[in-house]
Protein backbone atom coordinates (compact mmCIF):
# COMPACT_ATOMS: atom_id res chain seq x y z
CA UNK A 1 0.00 0.00 0.00
CA UNK A 2 2.70 2.55 0.75
CA UNK A 3 4.48 1.50 -2.30
CA UNK A 4 1.68 2.45 -4.59
CA UNK A 5 1.12 5.78 -2.66
CA UNK A 6 5.07 6.42 -3.76
CA UNK A 7 4.49 5.54 -7.02
CA UNK A 8 1.61 7.66 -7.18
CA UNK A 9 3.15 10.55 -6.03
CA UNK A 10 5.96 9.90 -7.79
CA UNK A 11 3.70 10.12 -11.06
CA UNK A 12 2.12 13.75 -9.84
CA UNK A 13 5.90 14.91 -9.21
CA UNK A 14 6.80 14.09 -12.92
CA UNK A 15 3.19 15.66 -14.21
CA UNK A 16 3.97 18.56 -12.46
CA UNK A 17 7.37 19.00 -13.98
CA UNK A 18 6.38 18.45 -17.44
CA UNK A 19 3.51 20.35 -17.44
CA UNK A 20 3.72 22.60 -14.74
CA UNK A 21 5.70 25.86 -16.64
CA UNK A 22 3.17 25.09 -19.56
CA UNK A 23 0.24 25.85 -17.31
CA UNK A 24 2.14 28.72 -15.27
CA UNK A 25 2.51 30.41 -18.80
CA UNK A 26 -0.63 29.93 -20.18
CA UNK A 27 -2.50 31.11 -16.56
CA UNK A 28 -0.25 34.13 -16.51
CA UNK A 29 -1.40 35.06 -20.06
CA UNK A 30 -4.94 34.39 -18.90
CA UNK A 31 -4.40 36.37 -16.23
CA UNK A 32 -3.39 39.52 -18.31
CA UNK A 33 -5.93 39.69 -20.46
CA UNK A 34 -8.41 39.09 -17.70
CA UNK A 35 -7.32 41.74 -15.79
CA UNK A 36 -8.74 44.62 -17.47
CA UNK A 37 -12.69 43.15 -17.49
CA UNK A 38 -12.68 42.49 -13.44
CA UNK A 39 -11.27 45.68 -12.88
CA UNK A 40 -14.17 47.03 -15.35
CA UNK A 41 -16.54 44.90 -13.62
CA UNK A 42 -15.03 45.80 -10.05
CA UNK A 43 -15.52 49.55 -10.95
CA UNK A 44 -19.15 48.76 -12.25
CA UNK A 45 -20.08 46.86 -8.91
CA UNK A 46 -18.58 50.30 -6.78
CA UNK A 47 -21.13 52.52 -9.01
CA UNK A 48 -23.80 50.26 -9.18
CA UNK A 49 -24.94 47.92 -6.10
CA UNK A 50 -27.94 47.83 -6.38
CA UNK A 51 -27.72 46.46 -9.88
CA UNK A 52 -25.23 43.88 -8.62
CA UNK A 53 -27.15 43.06 -5.48
CA UNK A 54 -30.29 42.29 -7.78
CA UNK A 55 -28.44 40.18 -10.35
CA UNK A 56 -27.16 37.88 -6.98
CA UNK A 57 -30.82 37.78 -5.54
CA UNK A 58 -31.87 36.85 -8.68
CA UNK A 59 -29.85 33.89 -9.16
CA UNK A 60 -30.37 33.07 -5.77
CA UNK A 61 -34.16 32.77 -6.56
CA UNK A 62 -33.29 30.97 -9.28
CA UNK A 63 -31.17 28.70 -7.61
CA UNK A 64 -33.80 28.26 -4.62
CA UNK A 65 -36.29 27.27 -7.59
CA UNK A 66 -33.98 24.60 -8.50
CA UNK A 67 -33.85 23.06 -5.09
CA UNK A 68 -37.73 22.84 -4.29
CA UNK A 69 -38.39 21.25 -7.65
CA UNK A 70 -35.75 18.50 -6.95
CA UNK A 71 -37.59 18.51 -3.62
CA UNK A 72 -40.80 17.90 -5.07
CA UNK A 73 -39.54 15.71 -7.24
CA UNK A 74 -38.24 13.65 -4.28
CA UNK A 75 -41.07 14.04 -2.74
CA UNK A 76 -43.55 12.36 -5.57
CA UNK A 77 -40.99 9.47 -5.85
CA UNK A 78 -41.29 8.50 -2.04
CA UNK A 79 -45.05 9.08 -1.79
CA UNK A 80 -45.03 6.21 -4.82
CA UNK A 81 -42.92 3.80 -3.14
CA UNK A 82 -45.03 4.15 0.19
CA UNK A 83 -47.99 3.97 -1.81
CA UNK A 84 -46.45 0.59 -3.74
CA UNK A 85 -45.17 -0.78 -0.38
CA UNK A 86 -48.80 -0.12 0.94
CA UNK A 87 -50.46 -1.98 -1.72
CA UNK A 88 -48.08 -4.78 -2.08
CA UNK A 89 -48.21 -5.33 2.17
CA UNK A 90 -44.68 -4.19 2.49
CA UNK A 91 -43.33 -6.53 0.05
Amino acid sequence: MAKETENQSNKVDEVIKKYGPKVKAAATVAATKAKPYAQSAWQYAKENPGDVLLGLIGVLLWDIDDSLDEIEDSTNISAYVDASNYVDGGR
